[in-house]
């Protein structure tokens, strides 16, 4: 079997406030099998118990990219390398996923979107986008309230590659922060191991 797990997972707080969400999706290894699969765990005191699978949204090929959830744990969004954002609503209760919301279709030479983030007040998404040909990364900030999403997509930054971000997240203390990955001889993950 090729089927390996995406590079996103991402955990929420189940919402009896005690337990928490893991959801992750499906990379099939090869470029020739497209999929739409995420995987939903709970785990609570007694350990991690596979919960289900919920096909829903575009389909994807790519193991690349980042899954995150809104600061209520109401919204999830997903991005991926060929350029795919997609919103989806959740149900803290019960696991589930729905509504996507397609904000930018897959497109293999369109984007190599790295990571994603919502802002602390829900209202704004954050993609980063590796623009290989020029070795630049751009910070993009998508606006949810308007009512054209893809519309709303807003150049607010440049980083030089030199400096090879990687990961957003919101942090508790309602910034985003931006982690860079090792840049040693054979190491391109955001840790050195060993």
């Amino acid at each position: 079997d090729s089927a390996a797990m995406f590079d996103g997972l991402m955990a929420v707080r189940n919402g009896n406030g005690k337990d928490w969400w893991l959801v992750t999706r499906k990379w099939n290894n090869t470029t020739l099998i497209y999929d739409n699969s995420f995987f939903l765990y709970h785990l609570d005191s007694i350990g991690i118990t596979p919960v289900s699978i919920q096909n829903l949204g575009s389909l994807r090929r790519t193991g690349g990219g980042d899954l995150t959830f809104n600061s209520d744990g109401s919204k999830m969004a997903l991005c991926d390398w060929e350029g795919l954002i997609e919103l989806y609503d959740f149900d803290r209760c019960t696991g589930q996923l729905s509504s996507p919301v397609n904000i930018e279709p897959s497109n293999p030479t369109g984007g190599f979107y790295f990571s994603i983030a919502f802002s602390s007040n829900n209202r704004f998404l954050y993609l980063l986008d590796f623009k290989n040909t020029i070795s630049q990364n751009y910070i993009y900030q998508f606006d949810l309230n308007s009512t054209n999403i893809q519309g709303s997509k807003t150049l607010i930054g440049i980083i030089p590659d030199s400096a090879s971000p990687v990961m957003m997240k919101l942090a508790p203390d309602n910034k985003i922060y931006i982690s860079s990955w090792s840049s040693l001889p054979g190491n391109s993950y955001p840790y050195v191991s060993g």
